[in-house]
């Protein structure tokens, strides 16, 4: 796997950044000063969190249109406003997670997303998230309030609490599916599957590790590489099984 300028935040060898060349289905709307892009139907929903370059970079949408092709309406908040990260500048990445801190980014479900979902009618909430995204899962999976949880590549070692810290504190099944180069707490047997078995809804919870993907392979690798477009495939497949197993 090759060098990445992304190694500050992520593993070495992770992807990079990819723009987004997909033209999307859905529609962009706003909750107060919140953007969101939705599309799909049901009372069945997926709150989507992408990485660190945001809500328009890489294949985000095409995979939020994928989900809602499946069955699910899916909503795509933009917690960024606008400004993800854009910058080589990595010793400013902390005061970038210090501006969308995980209050911040749970303020705005409580105060926009959980309650547009309720005004819409929906019975049970899923969430994915893609590296810092699924940090943000974690968090919110804390409060009960989300039903069912898939991560690709998760970034959960660079923030205060600990991988495990994120893990004891879930309330709901989680789907794991790490890169060849991610920590080995977030694969099979590492400290954050042995913490999620172990609760009531351990029998729920599933890790893959892609060992030929490199962190951030599903909305920014190239799907030029015939083994990323065969594992892109298999874990948005993955996903979507599993959301229609459990959600």
């Amino acid at each position: 796997m090759a060098e990445s300028k992304v190694q500050e935040c992520c593993p070495i060898g992770s992807e990079p950044k990819l723009a987004a060349t997909y033209k999307p289905r859905g529609t962009n709307s706003t909750l107060g000063d919140l953007p969101i892009y939705t599309i799909g139907e049901g009372d069945k929903a997926i709150i989507f969190i992408y990485d660190i370059f945001g809500s328009d970079a890489g294949r985000t949408k095409l995979c939020c249109d994928q989900l809602a092709d499946a069955g699910f309406f899916v909503i795509l908040p933009d917690f960024f406003r606008g400004e993800p990260w854009d910058s080589d500048d990595w010793s400013k990445l902390g005061e970038f997670f210090g501006k969308f801190s995980w209050p911040k980014l749970g303020k705005d479900l409580n105060d926009y997303v959980y309650p547009y979902l309720e005004q819409r009618g929906t019975k049970r909430i899923g969430m994915v998230g893609c590296c810092w995204g699924d940090y943000i899962v974690f968090q919110a999976s804390a409060s009960g309030k989300i039903d069912v949880a898939v991560g690709f590549h998760p970034t959960l070692t660079k923030f205060a609490e600990s991988a495990e810290s994120l893990a004891e504190a879930t309330k709901c099944p989680h789907f794991l599916m790490p890169a060849g180069n991610d920590p080995d707490e977030i694969k099979e047997g590492g400290s954050v599957e042995k913490i999620l078995k172990g609760k009531p809804f351990g029998d729920k919870v599933r890790v893959k590790t892609f060992p030929d993907m490199a962190h951030g392979w599903v909305p920014r690798g190239d799907l030029g590489n015939p083994d990323v477009a065969r594992d892109c495939k298999e874990a948005m497949q993955l996903a979507v099984d599993y959301f229609k197993e459990l959600l």
